[in-house]
């Protein structure tokens, strides 16, 4: 993996700052129609107002009326890491408290949502601070923010929500991109002189790419002046690489044998055409160390580590479920489970529940409250498979007390009721329904963000109790589960059944074939799953006849039956 900086070196001579509005219409003072604000993209329950009290500046502003309602408008020619400010004007007139906020998004060249893990830029575009604009007793207050744009960052969407028993006045709002004359030496995506950085374990051979504004960097009298520069390792005082007598921008700066563990200083200035300093002088000092992995036994352990380390876990870990979604993936050993959250792709491998991964190597995260490692290298291909993945018997009330021993773990909870279930309301993505058992009259969130686009999307919430496996998950404090699959996580009783005089038999089967009963003589469809959530059989079979599963091998199954409307879902082995 390279890894980049973006270096400023500032010469302090005539400055003069200037910059680009980005945004369209950001002030309203031009309508398609009276609830259309012209080059606004999302639309909804706004009207144009000209009353003088509810204007911030100019003839008109836009009136918002809550119910969750979004004003957005997508910015497009971002420049990644140049800053922008964003101000806007809001009046509150209705509040509960939790009326209005900003929730915008960088995307990249594909249009979708970047998230950066730079905290203080998200909560500044997406809340603020993952809260609420504040009321101010009705009067025009202003937000403002000054953001940096993320490395792959292409556009921005601009939105505001307005709430449910909220109605807001939007006016006077802007997307400026901040912009210099200043003579900047830079490499990308660095910080600021004299900072002390780390680097992963993976990166011993980087490159350092210079770059420059309004001054010219090439050889002697073909320019401004040039670019001296020197790394020092720490350990010995050693000068490893440096510039020689002059540097150009032709080629990156290649650092190719990088010691972990070690530290380096990088020392870099501008120089005139003669190689005099420039006056006053422009240096920059940036200290850096390649991390080294830190090797930890098992999950337990590495799940005691310090956020921000690198670790490498020495044991064997068993996989237990993977989506396409930031290509996540969970493990498990005898002690622990974790969230393996692989926003850059870095792992190639594709592993099937049960198999054995060793060598996984990676970065300890906070992401909202759950602990997740970001992988650095690709395990490789399975050391074992078949492994059994089995799911510890919990309650809800177990969860509450504490739910960290069990983060990320597969668990099974027995006689859960959905509070939403009324036989037609169906699952959705993105969404949390509460569920109880008998161990709390506190619920719980079953949760649609942790496991996107299941196949339960879509279908019945069941109803009456359930034994449900999921996987154990957090959103800052608060404990939630989400199952992997309809058929072998969420339904693994009967108790879903409403089919009249539903009965199977034999089960275990031996001779490869049962049979279904039921009051009624209507044929039925009959649906067979695997543990994996495949399905294996489909048939419509008549009241008389019997279902031939010899070509099933031994193992566990779930086989979901459906009669005039009705279903049952039960649990068969074959042996």
């Amino acid at each position: 993996m390279k890894h980049f900086y973006f270096l400023c070196l500032t010469i302090l001579i005539s400055v003069a700052s200037f910059g680009q509005e980005m945004l369209l219409n950001g002030n309203f003072e031009s309508w398609d129609d009276s609830t259309s604000p012209t080059n606004w993209t999302k639309v909804e329950n706004i009207t144009q107002e000209s009353a003088t009290a509810n204007i911030h500046g100019g003839t008109y502003s836009a009136k918002h009326v809550g119910g969750t309602k979004d004003l957005g408008q997508s910015i497009t020619s971002i420049t990644a890491g140049a800053n922008y400010t964003i101000t806007l004007w809001y009046k509150v007139i209705e509040s509960d408290g939790d009326d209005a906020r900003i929730w915008s998004y960088w995307k990249d060249s594909s249009g979708d949502n970047i998230d950066n893990n730079d905290y203080d830029s998200e909560d500044a575009i997406r809340g603020p601070n993952n809260s609420y604009f504040d009321n101010n007793g009705g009067v025009w207050s202003e937000y403002t923010a000054t953001i940096t744009a993320p490395a792959n960052a292409a556009e921005f969407y601009f939105e505001l929500r307005t709430y449910s028993g909220a109605m807001v006045y939007w006016d006077d709002l802007s997307f400026f991109k901040e912009e210099s004359s200043e003579i900047t030496l830079t490499l990308q995506d660095g910080p600021v002189s004299g900072t002390v950085d780390t680097t992963s374990p993976e990166e011993t051979q980087q490159e350092l790419q210079f770059e420059v504004t309004n001054f010219t960097v090439a050889a002697p009298s073909a320019g401004d002046g040039y670019i001296v520069w020197e790394v020092i390792d720490n350990s010995n005082g050693d000068i490893v690489y440096d510039s020689g007598e002059e540097q150009d921008l032709s080629d990156p700066v290649q650092l190719l044998e990088l010691v972990q563990g070690d530290t380096y200083t990088l020392n870099a200035k501008l120089v005139d055409n003669t190689g005099a300093d420039l006056d006053p002088a422009v240096e920059y000092t940036l200290t850096s160390t390649v991390e080294a992995y830190t090797q930890v036994a098992d999950l337990a352990t590495l799940r005691a580590g310090e956020i921000g380390k690198y670790y490498e876990v020495t044991s064997e870990v068993i996989a237990v479920w993977a989506q396409d979604y930031d290509h996540q993936k969970w493990a498990k050993d005898a002690t622990a489970g974790i969230i393996i959250t692989d926003y850059d792709e870095v792992i190639a491998t594709i592993y099937n529940e049960g198999d054995g991964i060793t060598g996984v190597k990676g970065q300890l995260d906070d992401h909202y409250g759950l602990l997740q490692l970001l992988p650095t290298v690709d395990p490789g291909t399975a050391t074992s498979t078949g492994n059994p993945v089995e799911a510890q018997l919990l309650t809800i009330a177990d969860l509450i007390a504490d739910h960290e021993p069990y983060e990320s773990e597969l668990v099974e909870i027995a006689d859960v009721v959905f509070e939403d279930a009324d036989g037609t309301t169906v699952f959705e993505n993105f969404k949390n329904y509460n569920i109880t058992d008998p161990s709390s009259e506190t619920p719980i969130a079953f949760s649609t963000y942790v496991i996107k686009f299941a196949d339960y999307d879509g279908e019945i919430i069941p109803s009456g109790s359930q034994t449900i496996k999921a996987l154990v998950g957090e959103y800052n404090g608060a404990v939630q589960i989400a199952s992997r699959n309809m058929t072998t996580d969420l339904i693994l009783s009967v108790s879903e059944n409403n089919i009249e005089g539903f009965g199977m038999y034999p089960n275990p089967v031996l001779n490869g074939e049962f049979r279904i009963t039921t009051a009624s003589s209507v044929a039925k469809q009959v649906y067979i799953y695997n543990m994996l959530g495949k399905q294996v059989y489909s048939k419509m079979v008549s009241s008389n006849q019997s279902v031939n599963v010899a070509n099933l091998t031994t193992g566990i199954y779930f086989v979901k039956v459906i009669q005039e409307g009705k279903t049952a879902t039960v649990k068969l082995v074959v042996k």
